[in-house]
C-alpha cells in the first residue's frame, strides 16, 4: 500500500508556484462537501487484507511528505483541519481495511487539498492495487455531465440505443444526479474550478483507466453488468434498456490511448476545406514518446503557413496538459519574442530530505534535487526555481503563419494547455472558443478562483486574475480578430 499512498507526491514534487493561504469561506464547494458527502458501503475485492498499523504507517509518509515538498498544502486547509482529516480517515478505515476502500479513502482525503495533481494516479499503481480496484467492468459508451445530468457522447459499442444525446436517468436504480453526488467530492481540479471537476469524471475514452471507471464500483456497490439502463433519447423516447459490461481491454481496443506506444505520432493535421485546417491534439504527454513532435509540428504550421488564406484549428478538447507543445505553434504565430511564460515557479525545498526518498517516484530525477536552481528567498520555508538557459523568452520561427488562429477549448484544460490558451487570448494571437455549461443541477460556480502565480504573502498576480475567469469554468471572451493593437502578431 506505501506505493499507493506515495504516488499521490510525483507531481507535487515538480515546479509549482506557492499560493497564499486564503480563507476558510474561499475554498472551494467541492473541498466542503466531502466532509458530508454520504457513507459507502466497503468493496469487496479479493486482494488480502491491510491492518491498522499498515494504514497508519502509510498516513504518516504520506503527511510526512505533503508537508515537506506540497506547495499549496495549507491554501485551503489549515494544518489543524488536515490534521483532523487524517485523524477521521484512519478511524473510518478500521481495522482491516480492503485496498479499494484505502484507494477511495485516499481520494476524498486528497480531493481536500484543491489541488489538481495531488491524488491516487491509476498509471502509478501496483499490479496488486490494479487488480483490486483497477481493471473492472466498464461502461460501453462515455458520456458528459450537462446541466447535472449525465448525456451519452459516444458508444464503444455497436448500439442505436447509446446515440449521442441521450441521457442515462439511473444504472441499475440509482438516478444520475445521486451518482454526481456521490462522485464529486472525488473529482480533482485546482480551487474553485468545478467544472473541471465534473470532466474529471466523466468517460471521454482515449485513456487506459479513467477516474469514473474506478470510483464508480466504490460509491456505488450495488451497480454491476449486466447494467439496466434507464435512458431519455433525444427524441424524448424514455425506455429501459439492459446493456454488457466491457472489459478494460474492450475499451482500450474500441477507443485507443493515443499516448500508449512511444513512437506513435500523437496527433495529425487534416483539411477539412481548402482552406480550414483542423489539428486534434488530444494529448500533449510528449515526454516520453520517441516521436519527433517538434520537427512534426514544424511541418505543420509550415503547411498551413504556405496555403494561401488558410486558418487553422487546433482542438483542444478534452487535454489535460503536459509538454509545452503550445510553445511551437505559438513561435509560428508571433512576430516578436514573448516572455515564455507568465508566472515564477517556487518550491518548498531544495532537495528531498533523505527519508522521504524511498517511496517516491518520477519521470524527472532533477526533481529530487533543484540544487543551485533552487533560489532562496526572504521566506525560509519557499525557493525559487530559476528559468534554464534560453527559457525565459519564445522567439519567433520561420515561416510565419498570418491567418487566423482558433483554439477549441473545455473544462478539462489545465497546466501547460490552459496556459497556451490564456496566452492566445491574453497576447490577441487568436479566438479561444469554449462552450458553456453548468457545474451542478442546483448551484452557480463559485467565483473565488485560485491565485496562480503568487509569491508568498503577496496580491494575486495579473496573470491570475485574467485567468480566473476560466478557472472558475465560466466561458472565456473571445479574443478580438483582427489582433488589438501591440500584440506580438
Amino acid at each position: 500500500m506505501r506505493a499507493l499512498a506515495c504516488v499521490l507526491l510525483a507531481a507535487c514534487a515538480a515546479p509549482a508556484p506557492p499560493p497564499p493561504r486564503l480563507p476558510a469561506h474561499a475554498a472551494d464547494a467541492a473541498v466542503a462537501a466531502t466532509v458530508d458527502a454520504p457513507a459507502v458501503p466497503p468493496v469487496v475485492d479479493a486482494a488480502p487484507g491491510l491492518t491498522a498499523a499498515d494504514v497508519a504507517a502509510d498516513l504518516a509518509t504520506l503527511r510526512a511528505t505533503l508537508d515537506a515538498l506540497h506547495p499549496g498544502l495549507h491554501r485551503y486547509v489549515t494544518p489543524a483541519e488536515l490534521d483532523a482529516a487524517f485523524a477521521a480517515t484512519a478511524a473510518a478505515l478500521g481495522d482491516r481495511p480492503r485496498v479499494a476502500d484505502v484507494y477511495l479513502a485516499l481520494a476524498r482525503l486528497t480531493a481536500r487539498l484543491a489541488c489538481g495533481h495531488t491524488f491516487p494516479n491509476p498509471h502509478n499503481q501496483s499490479d496488486a492495487v490494479a487488480a483490486a480496484v483497477l481493471d473492472g467492468p466498464r461502461l460501453p459508451f462515455a458520456f458528459r455531465w450537462i446541466d447535472g445530468a449525465m448525456v451519452i457522447t459516444r458508444a464503444f459499442v455497436d448500439d442505436a440505443r447509446l446515440a449521442p444525446g441521450t441521457r442515462v436517468r439511473a444504472i441499475d436504480g440509482v438516478a444520475d444526479g445521486d451518482l454526481l453526488t456521490r462522485l464529486l467530492p472525488l473529482g480533482r481540479a485546482d480551487g474553485s474550478n468545478r467544472a473541471k471537476r465534473l470532466a474529471s469524471l466523466e468517460i471521454h475514452g482515449g485513456d487506459r483507466v479513467e477516474a469514473f471507471d474506478i470510483y464508480l464500483p466504490l460509491v456505488a456497490p450495488t451497480i454491476s453488468p449486466p447494467y439496466a439502463l434507464k435512458l431519455v433519447a433525444p427524441d424524448g423516447q424514455v425506455r429501459q434498456i439492459e446493456v454488457a459490461a466491457m472489459s478494460a481491454a474492450d475499451r482500450v481496443a474500441a477507443a485507443p490511448d493515443p499516448a500508449a506506444t512511444d513512437d506513435a505520432p500523437l496527433w495529425a493535421l487534416t483539411w477539412l476545406d481548402a482552406t480550414t485546417a483542423y489539428l486534434r491534439m488530444p494529448t500533449w504527454v510528449a515526454y516520453r514518446t520517441r516521436w519527433d513532435w517538434q520537427a512534426d509540428l514544424d511541418r505543420t504550421m509550415a503547411a498551413v503557413a504556405r496555403r494561401k488564406g488558410a486558418r487553422l484549428i487546433v482542438d483542444l478538447r478534452g487535454n489535460e496538459g503536459g509538454s509545452d507543445v503550445g510553445d511551437r505553434i505559438l513561435a509560428h504565430v508571433i512576430t516578436r519574442p514573448i516572455a515564455a511564460r507568465g508566472t515564477e515557479r517556487w518550491v518548498r525545498y531544495r532537495a528531498v530530505p533523505a527519508a522521504l526518498r524511498p517511496p517516491l517516484d518520477t519521470w524527472d530525477a532533477s526533481f529530487f534535487d533543484w540544487g543551485d536552481d533552487a533560489i532562496a528567498t526572504a521566506d525560509p520555508a519557499w525557493f525559487r526555481l530559476a528559468d534554464e538557459p534560453g527559457a525565459a523568452t519564445l522567439a519567433p520561427a520561420r515561416p510565419r503563419f498570418r491567418g487566423k488562429l482558433v483554439v477549441l477549448v473545455d473544462a478539462s484544460n489545465s497546466s501547460a494547455t490552459f496556459q497556451f490558451a490564456w496566452r492566445v487570448q491574453t497576447l490577441g494571437l487568436g479566438t479561444l472558443i469554449a462552450g458553456r455549461r453548468r457545474t451542478t443541477p442546483s448551484r452557480r460556480p463559485s467565483r473565488r478562483c485560485s491565485a496562480s502565480a503568487s509569491p508568498p504573502g503577496s496580491r494575486r498576480s495579473a496573470t491570475a486574475r485574467s485567468a480566473s475567469s476560466w478557472r472558475c469554468g465560466r466561458r472565456p471572451r473571445s479574443t478580438r480578430w483582427p489582433p488589438p493593437s501591440g500584440s506580438p502578431r
